[in-house]
C-alpha cells in the first residue's frame, strides 16, 4: 500500500510551466494517476513528486523544485525522484539531489547511477573535474526510521483520504500502562516502536486499518467521535483519534487539519545518538563498499545528510563537535578497515537555503586540506580519520 496524493491538474500544470526541465521529464499532470472519487475535478497518484508540486506554498518545497530543475538542465537525473511512491526512497533521492546541486554549482560534472543500479552495489554518483574524480555515496539517516515514517505516513494518509469531507482531527498516541507490575514507571521506547514498523509493509498493516476506521467515523455520524485506532500491548501504545468539525466538502480540494500528539521522547542525548549512528549505521553503510565499486583511482566519499536528525543544530556547537569527533575516532579507523577517504556530514536548507553547509569533514591523512577545500569549500572543520 501507499498514499495516493490528491491534486488539482491545472494547478500542478501552472507550477510545472515554471520548471521546463522537470516538465519535460514528468509530462502532463492531467494524464497522471486516476480521477479522484471524492473530488472529481482532481486526480490522485502515489508518486511523491506530486506532493511537492501540490504544496508550493512551502518555501523549502519551492527550493526543492528549483534545485531539481537546475540539476536536470545540467545533466544530472535521478529517476527515482520523479517516479517513486515510497517515502524513504524519496527522502534518499532528495538528499542526492542537493548533493548533486552543490557539486554542479561548484563547477563539477555529476553523473548519477540510479538507472544502472538494479541489484548492483554501486555509488549514487560520480563527481568529476579536470583534476579530481570522486565516487560519492549519499546517506540520509533518521533517529528512528520506523517511528518517524509511521507518523508522517499516518498524517499524510488522513489528509489525502479520498472522501468528499472536510474535517479537523486530533490524534493522540499514549502509553496504555504507565507502571509495570512492580510499580516502576514505564517510558515510551522509540527503538522498539521503530523496529516494529521499520518497513512500509509493517507500517501499513496498522496505518491502513487506522485510515479505514477514521474514514468510517467521518462518513458515518453514528460512529462515536472518539475512535480507538490502535491498541498494542507489546508496544504498550494506544492510538486514539478525536474527530470534530466534519462537514461535506464545498471546495474542489480537501480542506483538513490534523493535530498529531506522539508520545513523549526524553533522555536521548545528542552525544549518545551520534555515537550509535556512527557505530551501527554509518560504519555499516561504509562496509557495503558502494564507493569502492567503480573502476579507476577515485576519491571515495560518503556524504551523510544530517537534515533529518533531531540534533542537527548541535553540529555547529564546539562542545558537540568535539564529542562527535571522538565517536569518529573510536569507530572509524584503520582497524575497522574504513573503505572511504572522506566522510562529510552535510546539511542542506538550513541556514543557507540550497547552499550546502558542511559542518564537519572526517578524512584520511592521504586527502589534503587543499583537496577538501576544492570539493567542499571552506564552510567546515576538518578532522583526520586516524
Amino acid at each position: 500500500m501507499y498514499i495516493e496524493y490528491i491534486y488539482k491538474p491545472q494547478d500542478v500544470e501552472g507550477v510545472l510551466k515554471r520548471y521546463p526541465s522537470i516538465y519535460k521529464k514528468l509530462g502532463s499532470p492531467s494524464q497522471e494517476g486516476q480521477i479522484s472519487v471524492g473530488f472529481p475535478q482532481c486526480r490522485k497518484t502515489g508518486r511523491e513528486i506530486y506532493r511537492i508540486l501540490s504544496n508550493q506554498h512551502y518555501p523549502h518545497l519551492v527550493e526543492l523544485l528549483k534545485a531539481l530543475d537546475y540539476c536536470i538542465a545540467n545533466g544530472w537525473v535521478q529517476p527515482a525522484l520523479l517516479r517513486t511512491q515510497g517515502r524513504k526512497e524519496f527522502d534518499s533521492s532528495v538528499s542526492e539531489l542537493f548533493i548533486a546541486e552543490f557539486f554542479l554549482k561548484r563547477g563539477f560534472k555529476v553523473r548519477g547511477f540510479e538507472e544502472d543500479k538494479k541489484q548492483k552495489s554501486i555509488p549514487d554518483m560520480l563527481v568529476t573535474s579536470e583534476k579530481e574524480s570522486i565516487s560519492v555515496e549519499v546517506y540520509c539517516p533518521r533517529d528512528w526510521n520506523g517511528l518517524e515514517y509511521f507518523l508522517e505516513e499516518l498524517m499524510l494518509g488522513i489528509l489525502h483520504l479520498d472522501i468528499p469531507w472536510d474535517f479537523s482531527l486530533e490524534i493522540n498516541m499514549r502509553l496504555m500502562h504507565c507502571f509495570d507490575s512492580m510499580g516502576n514507571i514505564l517510558w515510551f521506547d522509540p527503538w522498539k516502536f521503530s523496529d516494529a514498523f521499520d518497513t512500509p509493509a509493517k507500517r501499513w498493516t496498522k496505518i491502513g486499518s487506522i485510515l479505514s476506521q477514521v474514514e468510517t467515523a467521518i462518513t458515518d455520524h453514528r460512529t462515536p467521535k472518539i475512535i480507538e485506532c490502535l491498541r498494542d500491548e507489546n508496544l504498550n501504545i494506544l492510538v486514539e483519534a478525536r474527530e470534530n468539525q466534519a462537514r461535506k466538502s464545498q471546495g474542489q480540494m480537501p480542506n483538513r487539519r490534523i493535530f498529531l500528539h506522539p508520545p513523549s521522547i526524553t533522555g536521548y542525548a545528542p552525544e549518545g545518538m551520534f555515537d550509535q549512528l556512527v557505530k551501527r549505521r554509518v560504519l555499516k553503510k561504509i562496509q557495503k563498499g558502494q564507493t569502492q565499486s567503480l573502476p579507476g583511482n577515485n576519491i571515495k566519499a560518503l556524504c551523510v545528510d544530517i537534515s533529518k536528525l533531531g540534533y542537527r543544530d548541535e553540529f555547529f556547537h564546539p562542545y558537540y563537535l568535539q564529542s562527535f569527533g571522538k565517536s569518529i575516532e573510536n569507530h572509524l579507523d584503520h582497524n575497522n578497515n574504513v573503505g572511504v577517504d572522506i566522510v562529510a556530514f552535510c546539511l542542506h536548507g538550513v541556514p543557507t537555503r540550497t547552499d550546502m553547509a558542511i559542518p564537519v569533514i572526517f578524512r584520511k591523512p592521504s586527502i589534503s586540506e587543499e583537496i577538501c577545500g576544492q570539493l567542499f569549500g571552506e564552510n567546515h572543520s576538518f578532522t583526520d580519520i586516524l
